[in-house]
């Protein structure tokens, strides 16, 4: 890794099981002090009700035995700790440890004892485990941050960071509104105006369950819109580039066969293209789709100011809830979230409109061709600075497992099709293709997906099959085929429970996944929508603003501050169970001459919680297209805990060029000398990434990778 690279071993805090951030925590001291009081509460029942084996051990051993606890030395946080369980146990505190003494009864008493009684012994001490482990399942299911689980449970809403003094939830001038009631069923248009539908490519490119196509049917005349924005467009790969390019050439097909209508296609910036065609048709009435992604914020704010100029032009915002009464939700608590969502029933779809009209004759022009690939990246990197090009052109060749390049409505539906008439694996089989030629996550997946099928697995009815679906974790087919295509619009969350309650097999284990995978996504839109609502409220708004950005699909907070200063760019990664909450006391020193960005990696924080196998070169992958994507432009990498190796894997996957350099405070990993490093080179034959892909001389072989039953993951609770 050639870049600058700072380290630091600061007194490590703990683990938060309740904001998700890392601070001293009492309740990770209760796990820890109930474990210790259960092995001793455990040890009179072996004392009392020993089996035959347990007696003929005592017969022939010493008679004293000892149970050891260790705990940390390096904080004095423990020292109070050790002080309160040395009031209520008979021990002697140690350096690092807790040793209590257990004397083993005498031999008058072990002679009385029977054979009997081992299976008494057993049966009380697995009582005792049971209880124990689901007391501690219950309060892992209640209180554990997000990324035990496979279904969220966002941070509560007291979290580290304080309401500012001067406003309150219900007084404080809130942030712009989101998605709200209303857009669930955007106004009819002017009978006898024009109706203009601004299709983003953010959660609209399809017909079906399309709200604003249904209310733009009213007007006189209609014109569908898509504009190629060249400065939107700039953190695209390639590969996202021919997904929006395939979805709105697919769009365009199906508006001109089903309807006859032309989709108008533009490059340029998208306010001015819309505007000026606007002007010129004399329209009354403009739609767009409003997303809590900031990219599409932007535009919509942008819309709002250049409409606001017009008596004769209304903006219209649309959107696709499934519950559009909690639009507008309080609360960033799931379980309130969802004891009122269980209550409501999903609005059905709108029915697409069985005609269209048309633009008049005089705002008829020739139809729009959609631009080749090569046009758009000419256009694209016409604007784009020499290292984000460079990057681009690096990063491109990688992509995760179970993304495409090709999209659409037709592509959607047909999948969708798929799911429910071949099953899970069939399904994953024609569309999830892994190429090991695309990055070290799709690598990491291959070896998943030949790991040796276990006794447990059971795939379709025993179905046998070369690749290990069913190593995947639940409900990973589902996300990884449909996540890219729900976020672009191409199929509607509603169609996707339709047809799940119409499907024959509507009560299986593959239909309630991808049921979890549609409902999970509506919390986290839901979420992100009262995030930005209530952000101005907070009270370092003035130096961190909370924004979100999708990556492949699903959807990701990050943190932002200083953008308007002419420092050099700072990405911050937090650590395991953490989110970008962790930085807050940081960002308003930083900020001050620095462009700040801190992200929650998925699982994490108020990022979605996919149900997928988590790699390190999943989150590795997100960092560096978060660099791209967002940041656009070179920057320097933090991280702590597992977010320094996230870190440091990720500036050494994009390049000195564009990351300058890598702070890591108290690290995840090991650390080596030069000499350290090199002999581990030379006896595994080289480094891990060399033997994965199979370049290393006379390597050590990786071992197979076994997976967990899913059964026991969980164990703890979904």
């Amino acid at each position: 890794m050639d870049v600058p690279l700072l380290c630091s071993n600061l007194p490590r805090p703990y683990l938060s099981l309740e904001t998700g951030t890392e601070h001293k925590n009492s309740r990770s001291r209760a796990i820890l002090l109930a474990s210790v009081a259960a092995a001793l509460l455990a040890a009179p029942l072996y004392i009392a009700f020993p089996s035959p084996a347990t007696t003929n051990a005592w017969a022939n051993s010493a008679t004293t035995s000892r149970v050891r606890v260790s705990l940390p030395t390096a904080s004095a946080s423990w020292a109070p700790m050790k002080g309160r369980i040395a009031t209520a146990l008979p021990h002697s505190v140690g350096t690092g440890d807790i040793s209590t003494q257990l004397q083993a009864p005498p031999s008058s008493m072990r002679s009385r004892i029977s054979t009997h009684n081992s299976a008494l012994t057993f049966g009380l001490a697995s009582a005792l485990a049971a209880s124990f482990f689901a007391l501690l399942g219950l309060y892992l299911r209640r209180q554990s941050p997000a990324s035990l689980l496979l279904k969220p449970l966002p941070l509560p809403a007291n979290q580290p960071i304080a309401m500012a003094s001067t406003t309150s939830a219900k007084s404080a001038t809130f942030g712009p509104s989101v998605a709200s009631v209303g857009t669930a069923t955007p106004p009819m248009a002017s009978a006898n105006g024009t109706a203009v539908l601004l299709f983003t490519g953010i959660g609209d490119l399809r017909v079906h369950d399309n709200a604003a196509l249904a209310a733009a049917a009213s007007a006189q005349h209609f014109m569908p819109v898509f504009v190629f924005d060249p400065v939107r467009l700039q953190g695209m790969s390639r590969r996202k580039l021919m997904l929006l390019r395939s979805s709105v050439e697919d769009l365009a097909s199906t508006l001109q066969s089903t309807y006859g209508v032309s989709l108008i296609v533009r490059m340029g910036d998208t306010v001015q293209e819309v505007m000026d065609l606007c002007k010129k048709a004399t329209v009354s009435d403009l739609y767009i789709h409003e997303d809590p992604s900031y990219d599409a914020l932007a535009l919509l704010e942008d819309m709002r100011s250049a409409c606001a100029s017009s008596d004769a032009l209304t903006l219209h915002g649309w959107s696709t809830p499934l519950r559009p009464e909690l639009a507008e939700v309080f609360t960033a608590l799931y379980k309130e979230y969802k004891s009122r969502a269980s209550r409501i029933p999903v609005m059905a779809e709108v029915s697409a409109p069985s005609t269209l009209p048309g633009p008049s004759e005089s705002q008829a022009s020739s139809p729009s061709a959609i631009p080749s690939m090569e046009d758009l990246l000419t256009v694209i990197e016409a604007g784009m600075s020499p290292e984000l090009i460079d990057v681009r052109s690096r990063l491109d060749s990688e992509r995760n497992f179970g993304v495409s390049d090709q999209g659409g409505e037709c592509k959607a539906l047909r999948m969708l099709d798929a799911y429910f008439a071949k099953g899970e694996i069939d399904f994953a089989s024609e569309f999830l293709e892994v190429d090991v030629d695309k990055g070290l996550e799709q690598r990491a997946i291959d070896r998943v997906l030949k790991s040796e099928q276990q006794w447990w697995q059971l795939q379709g009815a025993g179905k046998e099959t070369e690749v290990n679906w069913a190593a995947l974790a639940p409900g990973e087919i589902a996300s990884r085929g449909f996540s890219e295509l729900l976020a672009l619009g191409c199929v509607s969350p509603r169609r996707v429970l339709e047809a799940i309650k119409d499907s024959p097999l509507s009560a299986n284990k593959a239909a309630l996944r991808l049921k979890d995978l549609i409902e999970w996504r509506e919390w986290h839109r839901v979420l992100a929508c009262r995030d930005i609502l209530m952000d101005l409220t907070r009270s370092d708004i003035d130096c961190m603003q909370y924004r979100y950005w999708r990556h492949n699909g699903f959807l990701v907070r990050y943190a932002v501050g200083g953008l308007e200063t002419d420092g050099p760019a700072v990405v911050l990664v937090h650590g395991f169970g953490a989110s970008a909450d962790q930085w807050h006391n940081q960002f308003e020193e930083l900020s001050k001459d620095h462009k700040v960005y801190a992200v929650d990696l998925l699982g994490f924080g108020h990022a979605e919680k996919p149900a997928i196998s988590y790699t390190q070169y999943f989150w590795e992958d997100q960092v560096k297209m978060f660099g791209k994507e967002v940041v656009r432009e070179p920057y320097f990498v933090a991280g702590n805990s597992i977010g320094g190796y996230t870190a440091l894997s990720a500036a050494a996957g994009t390049g000195r060029e564009y990351v300058k350099g890598v702070v890591l405070l108290n690290s995840a990993g090991r650390m080596l000398s030069a000499e350290e490093y090199v002999s581990e080179l030379e006896a595994n034959g080289g480094t891990v990434k060399e033997r994965m892909v199979g370049t290393a001389d006379s390597a050590v072989e990786i071992s197979e990778y076994k997976p967990i039953p899913n059964w026991l993951l969980a164990a703890g609770g979904k």
